[in-house]
Parts: structure tokens; C-alpha cells; sequence
């Protein structure tokens, strides 16, 4: 008898447990849709679009770089042209999306 309500417990213990999940798994979804946009009849999320658009200002601040000589005292490429391409998709997703 002990060990029935022991285990009843545990069940009751699962329930609670399962309905207290699934109600924090509904009140953590987002309401509204994700920002996209209709290119050509396809969606693409809107930080694409800001990382395309940040990939062509990266490459014109490169020639500017290149072209007033600072690029040569920039000294690891491999971390300042990633870290200016970041820079300029998260600045236009805060100007643009916030």
C-alpha cells in the first residue's frame, strides 16, 4: 500500500512536472513572425540580408584601406576584415530591426 502511493506520487510529481514544461515552452515562443523579405518569390531572413549588405561595405572600406595605405598597418587581416563585416551587420540589424 506505502509503495502504491509512493509511485502515485511520482506520477502526480510527472504531471506537474510535464504541464509546468509545456506551459514555460509556450509562454517563451514569440509572437510576432521573424523579419524577412520577398526576394524574387522566396522569404530570406532579414540578417541575410544585413550580412550581404555588410559583406559590400566591408569590401569598400577595403579599397579605401588600400587605397590611403592604412591596410599594411592593419596587422591580422584574417581578424580585422570578420570583426568590421560583424560590426557592420549588427549595426544595420539595430538601426534597422530593433
Amino acid at each position: 500500500m506505502a509503495r502504491e502511493r509512493k509511485v502515485e506520487k511520482k506520477r502526480s510529481l510527472r504531471r506537474v512536472s510535464v504541464a509546468a514544461l509545456s506551459l514555460t515552452m509556450l509562454l517563451s515562443t514569440g509572437c510576432s513572425r521573424a523579419p524577412s523579405f520577398s526576394i524574387l518569390g522566396s522569404f530570406f531572413p532579414a540578417w541575410i540580408v544585413c550580412g550581404a549588405v555588410a559583406l559590400l561595405l566591408t569590401g569598400l572600406v577595403r579599397l579605401v584601406f588600400v587605397r590611403i595605405g592604412l591596410e599594411q598597418d592593419l596587422l591580422p587581416l584574417i581578424l580585422v576584415y570578420p570583426c568590421l563585416g560583424a560590426l557592420f551587420t549588427f549595426t544595420l540589424w539595430l538601426l534597422f530591426f530593433s
